[in-house]
């Protein structure tokens, strides 16, 4: 997944923006059993990034799906969605 965002902000507030939405996209996704990067580069060239592995539980680990990491629909993840 790639997302683009454009926006009429100046630098300094790009990277000020930049540096808070990285911090609340990974406390979204801590929890998340899915290994993903996010990269946020600011129009003067900042870069801010992040990775995340994957975590297997011991009940991922010799199930019949070879151990790989379940997935669940992204409004799983959203406390208070619907269908959870």
């Amino acid at each position: 997944m790639e997302i683009v965002f454009v926006s009429s902000l100046d630098a300094a507030e790009e990277e000020r923006i930049a540096s808070v939405l990285m911090a609340t996209v990974n406390a979204l996704l801590a929890e998340a059993p899915l290994a993903y990067t996010l990269r946020i580069r600011t129009s003067s060239q900042k870069l801010f990034q992040q990775s995340h592995a994957a975590v297997l539980t011991p009940g991922d680990v010799g199930s019949k799906d070879g151990g790989a990491v379940s997935r669940r629909r992204p409004d799983a993840l959203m406390p208070g969605a619907a269908g959870v």
